[in-house]
């Protein structure tokens, strides 16, 4: 394979514009209840950011786009990390050593891309090797 495979899926980018849209919603709907002085609406949209910061917010943030080829995985500002740096992939992370340094790099949890087993199985070859 000569060409850089992207390490996501088309539905997983628009859940995570959904996933910043709703935030940006909640946010908005905070502030409008704190101006109204509306002590319910305030409360709701306090528990809702938690729920939305606890269960989405902190997994998204984390995310990164990744392309990969046969040997090598590819971050969005080209840093190359080599399948052989790579320590283990499990749960949408990606942990890998550089410069003497363990390191994470996260991958959207909620959609794989249909590329994630085409990555494993170089992954895996290139750690038995």
């Amino acid at each position: 394979m000569k060409n850089k495979v992207q390490l996501s899926s088309m539905l997983g980018e628009f859940f995570l514009i959904f996933i910043y849209v709703t935030g940006i919603g909640l946010l908005g709907f905070l502030i409008y209840s704190i101006f109204d002085s509306d002590k319910q609406g305030t409360i709701a949209s306090l528990v809702f950011l938690l729920f939305y910061y606890l269960f989405f917010f902190r997994k998204i943030m984390k995310v990164r786009r990744l392309t990969f080829d046969e040997n090598n995985l590819y971050t969005k500002n080209g840093h190359k990390i080599s399948f052989n740096e790579v320590e283990d992939i499990v749960n949408g992370e990606i942990i890998f050593i550089d410069k003497g340094v363990k390191k994470t790099i996260y991958v959207n949890p909620y959609f794989p891309a249909k590329n994630h087993k085409l990555f494993v199985k170089y992954y895996r070859s290139k750690k038995s090797n």
